[in-house]
């Protein structure tokens, strides 16, 4: 039985660790393979004008203007929880049952339980993210998940960052910070000692960057760097995953 399995089958005491879902209206079903995880909290940032539906676990909802996505989110939450942080939290979209990202979470679930530490998945590696990466600018998106794509189709035009192109932004915030691992996909977890590295004033900082709009391209420039956000995120809490 692998790792995994164990996780389903026995009850799994995790005072330790918080889940913070970024929501918009997903089917949040897939919350049930994990009813024997018992969190220290389940935070659920709804970010859209549905009633939560139900998932038979006791949860902490927290409305949110829709802007940002994900990124934004998971940044409001380390702000306005810094000094009420979980040894380590699990950070993941509503819509990770999409595409592999589930199998995605299930590893760094499986991870951040034995380790009790971060877990990031290298899903694509570059010699040097900045400079590899450096001309990336992106100008339309259209969302995967079918609500979102919906709700968001008429804001397909992305508001663009102040500064761009995405090389110049990471070398103005991250510069000499070489990185070569992008955890792509929005689902990762960070220790207490890893977010602390950082005070308020600097998470603060970044989340000013994003402009009171629900498509923004700053988000997909913090999809490429949130290691280097976090840095030093020590190799061992990295997991090599194609």
């Amino acid at each position: 039985m692998s790792d995994i399995d164990i996780l389903k089958y026995h009850t799994i005491i995790t005072n330790n660790i918080d889940l913070v879902i970024a929501y918009y209206k997903e089917d949040l079903d897939w919350l049930y393979n994990y009813k024997h995880i018992n969190f220290r909290y389940i935070f659920i940032y709804n970010k859209g004008d549905q009633i939560i539906p139900n998932i038979n676990r006791q949860y902490i909802e927290i409305k949110l203007d829709n802007i940002g996505k994900n990124d934004h989110t998971y940044l409001y939450h380390i702000i306005n929880n810094y000094n009420d942080l979980a040894d380590v939290t699990i950070f993941t979209t509503g819509s990770v049952s999409l595409n592999k990202n589930i199998i995605n979470f299930n590893i760094i679930v499986n991870q951040t339980i034995i380790t009790l530490n971060s877990v990031f998945l290298n899903t694509y590696y570059y010699n040097n993210v900045s400079k590899d990466l450096y001309n990336f600018t992106l100008d339309h998106y259209s969302s995967s998940h079918n609500n979102n794509k919906y709700d968001n189709e008429l804001d397909n035009n992305l508001y663009l960052s102040h500064i761009r192109p995405f090389g110049l932004w990471y070398d103005t915030y991250f510069n000499n910070i070489i990185i070569n691992n992008v955890n792509y996909g929005g689902v990762f977890s960070v220790s207490r000692q890893h977010i602390k590295q950082h005070n308020l004033d600097y998470y603060k900082n970044l989340i000013s960057q994003f402009p009171n709009h629900k498509n923004s391209e700053i988000g997909h420039y913090f999809e490429r760097a949130w290691i280097a956000i976090f840095h030093l995120i020590p190799n061992n809490c990295i997991i090599i995953y194609h």
